[in-house]
């Protein structure tokens, strides 16, 4: 009976992070303690740095930092946490069908090589839930589509089995790096 009387308002949520927001609340109005997943597992989170031996060359950061201004103007939209940019050209930015369809979609765009995969919270995105994520089946359609790296936000983004990931990367040369939002590489 309760769950009924949420639909109308499941319905009127706007965007992804309304509805997980919507849903947190239900939980917490039942008596429930919503928190992260990191909370529980905090090997999940990932520090500033480069995870593996290779690491994004000067085009490279410079597409992080234009994923990065465009990912912190789409925020409030709710339209993705995840953009692909190539030499300062935005290949594809992440909708409703997630980061693989994001990666799939970009690998056909101009048959070229190169590129960074960003993922990054929304602005005044609620923490506990749908924070950015990337495992081995990231990296592995990243490589697939011939995207050079991951870049995600230190202690914003989930990174399933880290050490299986770095081997992955590091055997096909590819970067995982992790960057301090609010500070532009050339930041220490």
């Amino acid at each position: 009976l309760k769950a009924a009387r949420l639909i109308p308002k499941l319905i009127h949520a706007k965007g992804d992070d309304a509805l997980l927001r919507l849903l947190a609340g239900v939980l917490e109005q039942e008596g429930f303690k919503v928190v992260g997943a990191e909370t529980l597992l905090p090997s999940l989170q990932i520090g500033p740095g480069t995870l593996g031996s290779a690491t994004p060359s000067t085009e490279h950061e410079i597409d992080i930092t234009t994923a990065r201004d465009l990912l912190r103007v789409l925020g409030p939209y709710d339209i993705g946490q995840a953009v692909v940019v190539r030499r300062k050209r935005v290949l594809g930015i992440e909708g409703p069908e997630g980061t693989d369809s994001l990666i799939d979609r970009c690998a056909r765009v101009d048959g070229e090589m190169g590129g960074v995969l960003v993922k990054m919270r929304k602005p005044g995105q609620d923490n506990r839930v749908d924070l950015p994520s990337i495992g081995l089946e990231t990296v592995r359609r990243c490589v697939a589509a011939h995207i050079s790296g991951i870049a995600v936000e230190a202690h914003g983004a989930l990174v399933m089995d880290q050490d299986a990931l770095r081997l992955k990367a590091d055997a096909h040369g590819f970067f995982v790096t992790a960057f301090l939002e609010g500070q532009t590489p050339d930041t220490p």
